[in-house]
């Protein structure tokens, strides 16, 4: 099992980023394009796991709305406002649209193993693992992923690093259900470790969303140029936020 982000020269402007999470016999991409000058992403000062009912919503959440980052520009935009389908982070001023996500066949560009993989959209959008669980269930890991950065623009989960202990991340579906998460911790896999839990692509068992992006420098190997890490952050349900119609 792996978890890296390979970069493949596309030409001489720009790198095809790769991030290959194994699980399963299978395996999960993330495809990204930067730009060779793309300066290394953040990482966790430390890895920490909270027992959820240690740790309130940040009462800064309770009634968010503020400025956030879309690919139209600046808005203003609360829990309430926002349209379905959609990632909304307030305390890091992210609002992107979701994009269902499926599991298709690939090789591994470091193995040559057969891999499952999860390409990405647009650098301001985000990614749903239609595999793992949906908005409206009680159970299960809701899994979203995106961008650091993508052919030299910062990416929607640039900054998600910065999350801390307590604030509230939204999700919306296409019904316009939507499901509350409180950060309770974060990990990393590294290119070393080379594995990420295989239970964050779990529909069923502990209710909880995990959200996915890379980190860390840049690191050259014989296979191509990968981002070292893969960051997490795991959230537990704000069921008092949620809104299931």
């Amino acid at each position: 099992m792996e978890g890296i982000c390979n970069m493949k020269r596309a030409n001489i402007i720009a790198l095809l980023l790769l991030s290959l999470v194994m699980v399963l016999g299978g395996g999960w991409w993330l495809l990204q394009t930067i730009s060779s000058a793309e300066a290394p992403a953040p990482r966790p000062a430390t890895e920490f796991m909270l027992p959820a009912d240690e740790v309130p919503a940040a009462s800064s959440d309770l009634e968010a709305a503020g400025d956030v980052d879309t690919e139209a520009g600046t808005q203003a935009m609360s829990p309430e406002e926002m349209a379905p389908n959609h990632l909304l982070i307030p305390a890091l001023g992210v609002y992107a649209r979701i994009v269902d996500a499926g599991l298709v066949n690939g090789t591994s560009h470091v193995s040559g193993d057969p891999v499952r993989k999860l390409d990405l959209p647009a650098a301001m959008q985000v990614a749903r693992a239609r595999t793992a669980a949906t908005v409206t269930q009680n159970d299960g890991t809701l899994l979203v992923a995106g961008h650091v950065s993508s052919r030299g623009e910062k990416g929607a989960l640039n900054r998600l690093v910065d999350l801390r202990a307590g604030e509230v991340w939204y999700v919306t579906d296409g019904a316009g259900n939507r499901a509350a998460f409180k950060m309770v911790g974060v990990g990393e896999a590294t290119v070393a470790k080379k594995e990420l839990p295989k239970d964050i692509w779990a529909s069923t068992g502990q209710r909880r969303s995990v959200l996915v992006t890379c980190g860390g420098k840049v690191v050259d190997t014989p296979q191509g140029r990968f981002y070292e890490s893969n960051v997490l952050v795991y959230g537990a349900p704000v069921p008092e936020l949620s809104l299931i119609r």
